[in-house]
């Protein structure tokens, strides 16, 4: 636990907490509660905008801790999440047929990127 007293490693922690906790509250409550266009927006873009954030603080903390280094550089990040973002949407339905390809999942894996690269700059400080 002694990596927890790192401010980095923390800052990525809580956003690893954060944003699981609005997908589960996502999964679990708001998927049944609203209709029309913002049940379609947690349906199918809601856990793509999410995972960004979730995957690229895992890989910061997994950086950090074996490299000593702090991805802060906007092209590398960006990079990270389209390819990801690619993987998952493009090769990942050629792997499980069950997956479907959806330009708009990649769209939300770049805004996630973004609001991921923000909140670093939000927080400057880490």
């Amino acid at each position: 636990m002694f990596l927890l007293k790192d401010k980095y490693i923390k800052y990525n922690y809580k956003n690893i907490v954060l944003f699981m906790t609005l997908y589960l509250l996502n999964k679990i409550v708001l998927k049944k509660i609203f209709t029309g266009f913002i049940f379609v927006f947690c349906n199918s873009y809601f856990s793509d905008i999410i995972a960004p954030i979730v995957y690229l603080s895992v890989i910061e903390i997994i950086i950090y801790i074996c490299c000593n280094y702090k991805l802060k550089n906007y092209i590398y990040i960006l990079t990270i999440g389209i390819i990801a973002g690619f993987v998952w949407e493009y090769i990942g339905p050629i792997i499980n047929p069950s997956l479907t390809k959806d330009v708009n999942d990649l769209i939300c894996y770049i805004i996630g990127t973004n609001i991921f690269w923000g909140l670093l700059k939000f927080y400057k400080d880490v």
